[in-house]
């Protein structure tokens, strides 16, 4: 394989992972922005909020980086069913913990804003914000598994 040709695939497979990642950073800046404009509490209530995106980046990683692993190591050794059944099944339980959250945060954000503070009013503008946010846990990682497979 030539460089440029080596260079074509790994850009195809780049691409979507640092548009994810991106779209990810945007989001957080952007949060940050308009909150500045807020008073102290809403501020301090989607810093809090925002633990849970880091508790669920922690599940869903733990689910890519370990399985990504397994698969490449199926596909060095040139089993590639056995690979795409690895990265399926990867696949399937991101989209489960990404419902789990999705559900939790917007069913009971209250209940898991109590985890971080006992403060009713960070408690009630975290929930809201919890809610607005929930369905960014559903698909988070699709673009990796789109550009591995």
């Amino acid at each position: 394989m030539d460089r440029k040709n080596l260079y074509r695939k790994l850009f195809t497979v780049v691409t979507p992972i640092a548009f994810q990642y991106l779209m990810a950073s945007m989001v957080t800046a952007s949060d940050a922005f308009m909150l500045g404009f807020l008073d102290q509490e809403s501020l301090a209530a989607s810093s809090l909020a925002g633990q849970i995106a880091f508790v669920f980046s922690l599940f869903s990683n733990a689910f890519v980086f370990g399985l990504t692993v397994l698969a490449a190591q199926y596909w060095g050794k040139g089993d590639k069913e056995a690979a795409t059944e690895v990265l399926a099944i990867a696949m399937r339980y991101c989209l489960l913990v990404g419902l789990i959250f999705t559900l939790a945060t917007a069913i009971v954000p209250d209940r898991i804003m109590r985890f971080f503070t006992d403060d009713p009013i960070l408690i009630e503008k975290g929930g809201i914000y919890l809610r607005i946010v929930s369905v960014s846990y559903f698909l988070p990682d699709l673009p990796r598994f789109i550009s591995v497979s």
